[in-house]
């Protein structure tokens, strides 16, 4: 056989997603960039274009620019300099935004908070990045008195009402008022330091400029730090893609910063030019009613808020363009029900729900189907300027396209590291005897011959088992999902490993009904008994099935192992 032939079998040497995509999207070259230089350059001829909608207050590009180089002249006289970091616990309002971008200006770190967190863990995040000022919305402040910050920390409140307008606001403050605090407002500190020049914008692209957090879904959280080159080759590669994003066209953004969802959505949008809608509240119920007001061109979501559209949205989706979801794959007839709904209202007829897949640490998302580059129960294809090998997980040797093995990114935009933790960069980046630099993702999937990546379950999700006729035996626990998840009467389907001292680890199943399943729960139980006797080896009979109204949830949307993980040890 040729050398040739030879390398066609593999991905990485094949790229044959490549064929997808025209020859300028797979040789095009990111500009060096910022964050906010990037977003500078693609809308600076477009002043009065809106970039934001904020109940009832439209932002304009040149209102946008002005507040962050009015911001950053705030900071840079507070004290920040390039390199610095600062603490933000908030969501995507705007004034958040304007703070994020004014710290990319300066050249300075955004240390993006999840708002869950403890006083406790909100004293080390700020001890941890030496972060000399700390903002966090208004509403949260109770959080930050009771973290006993050090005295040289400045706690600044970001307001959720600020950019309202005038009767919201007020109707807002009624039924929500400000707790009282000892803390300066945003407005306060822009005030503190009027007219301060915050001199000409940093230009390093390469340098941290964002901290964003892991899940902990399989593990502690960790702080990925990215580059503004690492951001904007997220966005580049969409924009440069099949995808269709078009200046004017309105996007409903409920992704918050904390996440590299958001960060990464964020960028993408403002350097279009659509007009992003900000929804600040992650209750599935609320996203679905402004969604359904709305009816916005560009949409992007968790599967529990997608599934929560689909329950109440009424009227036409004539204006579709992109339907895309993240957090955790779906099943073929998942991926069916959706395409479904979207026919049903009327939703243009190439428009498709368009499954993504990525992780934090490649800066949200690394590959995606899209309207035009679709395959049914796939992950879709790499982004135009992304590689991918499949590898022996034993081995860490290339499998040929078509086998299972852990899936690898190559691309730029993988993280610089690790905050302070190079021992686990170093587990999870490699570089290879090119100079090549590789993300290992942990996932088990394949890739067909057309380039498109399916997902077969978590590496780390694989469990030695001792089964009774076979002898040891590895547990999938995706393989046990997917089976139940193709039952009529079922949801959702989560599975956990618990330790047992003959088997070595049994699985146990955790479901959620389908609306129209009305089979008594007993009947159910044993039902699916039966079809896992049947369609699977004996080592994945479960020591358990419970039925649930909803699964436990991460903030970013993905089911929540380590919780189901503790539910099940409570047994």
């Amino acid at each position: 056989m040729s050398k040739t032939t030879t390398n066609l079998l593999y991905s990485s040497k094949a790229r044959p997603w490549q064929k997808h995509y025209s020859p300028e999207a797979v040789r095009a070259v990111i500009p060096e960039r910022t964050l906010y230089q990037y977003i500078y350059d693609a809308n600076k001829d477009y002043p009065d274009d809106i970039v934001y909608h904020y109940f009832g207050t439209a932002i304009t590009y040149g209102e946008l620019f002005e507040k962050i180089r009015q911001t950053a002249g705030a900071l840079k006289a507070a004290g920040v300099h390039s390199g610095d970091m600062v603490t933000i616990q908030s969501m995507q309002t705007p004034e958040t935004i304007v703070v994020y971008y004014a710290l990319s200006y300066l050249g300075a770190v955004a240390n993006m908070a999840y708002m869950t967190l403890t006083p406790n863990e909100i004293l080390q995040t700020v001890r941890d990045t030496d972060s000399k000022l700390f903002f966090i919305l208004d509403k949260a402040v109770q959080a930050a008195m009771a973290a006993n910050l050090p005295k040289d920390v400045t706690v600044i409140t970001l307001p959720v009402s600020g950019s309202m307008t005038e009767p919201l606001r007020t109707g807002y403050l009624m039924q929500n008022p400000v707790p009282e605090n000892p803390y300066l407002t945003y407005e306060g500190f822009l005030a503190s330091f009027s007219n301060s020049d915050a001199g000409d914008p940093a230009s390093d692209a390469h340098a941290p400029s964002v901290i964003v957090y892991t899940s902990g879904t399989t593990g502690e959280p960790k702080g990925v730090v990215l580059s503004g080159h690492n951001v904007n080759a997220m966005a580049f590669q969409y924009i440069h893609s099949e995808m269709q994003f078009h200046r004017g066209e309105t996007y409903l953004d409920i992704l918050p910063l904390f996440l590299s969802y958001g960060v990464g959505m964020l960028q993408l949008a403002a350097s279009v030019g659509i007009d992003s809608t900000l929804w600040i509240s992650l209750d599935p119920a609320a996203i679905a009613v402004e969604f359904n007001r709305l009816k916005p061109n560009h949409f992007a979501g968790a599967p529990t808020m997608v599934d929560e559209i689909m329950k109440q949205t009424t009227g036409d989706l004539s204006g579709m363009v992109n339907f895309t979801g993240g957090g955790e794959s779906l099943s073929p007839e998942k991926d069916e029900e959706l395409n479904r709904f979207l026919k049903e209202h009327n939703a243009p007829e190439e428009v498709k729900y368009a499954c993504g897949y990525g992780m934090s640490e490649v800066s949200s998302s690394a590959c995606a189907n899209n309207n035009k580059l679709y395959k049914k129960g796939s992950l879709g294809l790499p982004l135009p300027l992304t590689n991918v090998k499949i590898i022996d997980e034993d081995t860490g040797e290339e499998l040929p396209l078509g086998q299972t093995g852990e899936i690898c990114f190559s691309t730029p935009s993988i993280m610089l590291g690790y905050f302070k933790n190079e021992e686990a960069t170093r587990e999870i980046v490699e570089v290879d005897d090119d100079g090549q630099k590789w993300i290992h993702t942990g996932d088990l999937g394949s890739m067909d011959e057309d380039g498109f990546l399916f997902y077969r379950g978590k590496l780390k999700r694989i469990y030695l088992v001792v089964s009774p006729t076979i002898g040891s035996m590895k547990l999938f626990p995706k393989h046990l999902e997917d089976l139940l998840e193709e039952d009529s009467a079922i949801d959702r389907c989560a599975v956990v490993a618990s330790p047992d001292p003959v088997r070595g680890f049994v699985p146990e199943v955790f479901i959620t009904r389908s609306p129209e399943s009305n089979e008594d729960s007993s009947d159910l139980i044993e039902r699916i008994c039966d079809l896992i006797t049947r369609q699977l080896p004996d080592h994945y009979n479960p020591k358990a099935i419970r039925i649930m109204d909803i699964l436990p949830r991460t903030a970013s949307g993905k089911v929540d192992y380590k919780e189901l993980e503790r539910q099940a040890n409570l047994f």
